[in-house]
């Protein structure tokens, strides 16, 4: 398929939900997709009961052969808010999620995770910019 600017994908051109009204948590946005080898895509986003309560975390679901998984926390790394979640694919394949967390935008720590395998497994959180805090979102 080939998007309006041109650029040429395999995500199908069809409107669907990952997950619907029946969900592990009240509120979420701020999602992000990336398209991985073999047709799959990886979705994340944070959610929980409320933006900034101490439960928010970064979710996801993996869309494998036309289906959703079910949501499921990709990243807790502590007991506050998780933000702003980015995917992407390296030249070199490597997977990135990249985050933020934090009670408010002028604490927020910048964090990055890698994956080898496609977003089948990751590493441990780390600093993105160690000692690095502010609304990185």
């Amino acid at each position: 398929m080939q998007t309006p600017d041109g650029l040429t994908t395999n995500m199908p051109d069809v409107h669907e939900h990952i997950f619907g009204d029946d969900r592990p948590f009240a509120q979420c946005h701020a999602s992000t997709l990336v398209e991985l080898p073999g047709g799959r895509t990886l979705a994340a986003w944070f959610g929980g009961t409320e933006e900034k309560q101490p439960d928010v975390a970064v979710w996801g679901a993996m869309r494998v052969e036309g289906r959703w998984s079910q949501p499921r926390v990709l990243t807790k790394v502590r007991n506050s808010p998780h933000w702003n979640p980015a995917l992407f694919l390296a030249p070199d394949g490597r997977g990135h999620r990249c985050f933020t967390g934090g009670d408010r935008i002028p604490i927020w720590d910048p964090w990055r995770i890698g994956s080898e395998d496609e977003g089948e497994t990751w590493t441990e959180p780390r600093e993105l910019v160690p000692g690095d805090r502010g609304g990185r979102g």
